[in-house]
């Protein structure tokens, strides 16, 4: 028969074992056991309903500018410049201007009546056609296209079915004066405020000549007036 035989221990043997094996004897009841369970539990699964985090798509851009110096006319696809929006926009506006004159000075110099006037039209076309023609060349400098068919401004479609009674008083208050006048405006913001030197000095150049063909405009209106009167 066997007998159980208790070893006693002192407490100074006891205080040694414990400083020698302290997960056993420190780690509290059931401590391993817990481990265990947590170490073998699946990661929680994403709540399906949260939010995503927001994405920060990269700013869109053209020739190393952001979207604010894009230029989009007409919906095409922005072209390879780096030109800003409102240098661009001054080609388009610059574009349109010098048709509207030159299409509206061959008009009148088949229709006008007055001799002067036919004479300032004559004038004027031969200047936009150089301006024109100007303002291309750096604009295909800049990487910019003009465009293959300008559509025909309100104002010289108007011309074309005028009386020919009424045609040089429409002509030359409508685009001998108002649509020039814009036009000076135009170059006069350009050569202020325009962000490429090109287009800057190009403006420049012109005011002068266009205040020029406005006057003239002016002295044909006061000469026509006092006709009437």
């Amino acid at each position: 028969m066997l007998r159980k035989t208790i070893v006693p221990i002192s407490l100074r043997s006891l205080l040694v074992l414990c400083a020698v094996t302290p997960p056993l004897c420190l780690a509290p009841a059931g401590a391993g056991e817990r481990l265990a369970q947590d170490t073998a539990r699946p990661p929680a699964a994403a709540d399906p309903s949260a939010p995503a985090p927001p994405q920060t798509a990269p700013p869109d851009t053209f020739g190393g500018l952001p979207d604010d110096h894009q230029h989009r006319p007409g919906g095409r696809s922005p072209p390879d410049t780096a030109l800003t929006t409102n240098d661009l926009r001054f080609l388009d506006e610059a574009v349109l201007s010098l048709q509207l004159q030159r299409v509206a000075a061959r008009l009148a110099r088949n229709r006008a009546r007055d001799a002067g006037l036919k004479e300032l039209s004559a004038r004027t076309e031969r200047s936009y056609t150089q301006a024109q023609a100007e303002l291309e060349a750096l604009a295909k400098a800049a990487g910019v296209e003009p465009a293959e068919r300008i559509p025909e401004a309100a104002e010289a479609a108007r011309l074309r079915t005028v009386p020919p009674d009424k045609f040089d008083g429409i002509y030359l208050q409508t685009v001998c004066i108002e649509a020039q006048a814009q036009y000076l405006t135009l170059l006069r913001d350009q050569a202020s405020r325009g962000r490429t030197p090109g287009l800057r000095a190009y403006a420049a150049r012109w005011r002068p000549r266009v205040l020029e063909l406005l006057e003239a405009a002016g002295a044909v209106k006061r000469r026509l007036g006092a006709g009437e009167a």
